[in-house]
């Protein structure tokens, strides 16, 4: 659910202004409207509320379901719709999206692409939309593969406006 307003003022003013707050967008537009009609407009009220962060505000991740297969014409239609919200972030668990087309398309629009690590999915490392975006979800990480992830995301935020690593 979209938080509330005075939610988000709250967050704002509890953090210092070096903090960023990324937003992940709720299951309804991504796994029940599926990007598809409502979606842009649910995606818009989202937008708007969390702008209330002003300069504490980050991207918006749009994570798909594992069963979201590529369909570039709605992903398209979704990103035209929502050109309006900055720092669209796209994770796609699915492994039929992970290709240039897709690519292609987010950097088209301007939109990032989410590089996800988890026990099933091995990482593609792509960066589009000017900002690196990256999620290392596996159960747990050890030492030297914190040394390799650390050394990885240096290289590939090199000369972006914005890096963002969880």
């Amino acid at each position: 659910a979209t938080p509330s307003a005075a939610t988000v003022k709250s967050w704002s003013a509890k953090t210092n202004e070096r903090f960023r707050f990324s937003v992940k967008a709720s299951r309804q537009i991504t796994h029940i409207l599926k990007l598809g009609e409502g979606s842009s407009e649910a995606s818009d009220r989202l937008s708007k509320v969390i702008d209330l962060l002003g300069p504490r505000r980050g991207p918006v991740l749009f994570q798909l379901p594992p069963y979201s297969k590529q369909d570039i014409r709605l992903l398209e239609e979704f990103l035209s719709r929502t050109s309006g919200i900055k720092d669209r972030v796209f994770e796609f668990r699915h492994e039929s999206w992970l290709g240039q087309p897709t690519f292609q398309l987010l950097e088209r629009y301007g939109a990032g692409y989410c590089i996800a690590e988890t026990e099933e999915m091995k990482p593609t490392f792509q960066v589009t939309g000017g900002l690196a975006y990256f999620r290392l979800r596996k159960e747990s990480y050890d030492a030297k593969a914190i040394d390799k992830w650390a050394e990885k995301i240096s290289q590939m935020s090199g000369g972006l406006r914005e890096c963002y690593a969880y």
